[in-house]
């Protein structure tokens, strides 16, 4: 599977917008648009933050090959129960460093 298909399909699987996506990436939909479509290639900063936000390794990211069971519709829908908000949410979480995790969530700890 090339790199557009796999963005499409782990997208899709997480009930994802291209335009939360994008947002997350700070970038124009239509430019996350062209990485589905094969138009353009994401930086590697870009790649280091789709893997974060879909929670798989670059190599997964990357060099994917499907397994049995995800062909038959296995796939569970890892975001499906969240507002737009939530999921937004949890992307720009997932592209934080150890460190700024730590942080926010004693920021967020301190609020409750």
């Amino acid at each position: 599977m090339i790199l557009s298909e796999r963005l499409k399909e782990l997208r899709t699987s997480h009930e994802l917008t291209q335009k939360q996506v994008a947002k997350v990436l700070n970038i124009d939909r239509s430019a996350y648009s062209y990485y589905e479509t094969g138009k353009s290639q994401p930086t590697i900063s870009t790649l280091i933050k789709l893997a974060k936000i879909f929670k798989i390794s670059i190599d997964d990211l990357l060099l994917y090959t499907p397994q049995p069971q995800e062909q038959s519709g296995g796939k569970t829908k890892m975001f499906a129960f969240l507002s737009e908000q939530e999921q937004i949410l949890v992307m720009y979480y997932r592209c934080l460093s150890e460190e700024q995790a730590e942080e926010l969530m004693l920021k967020l700890k301190s609020h409750t």
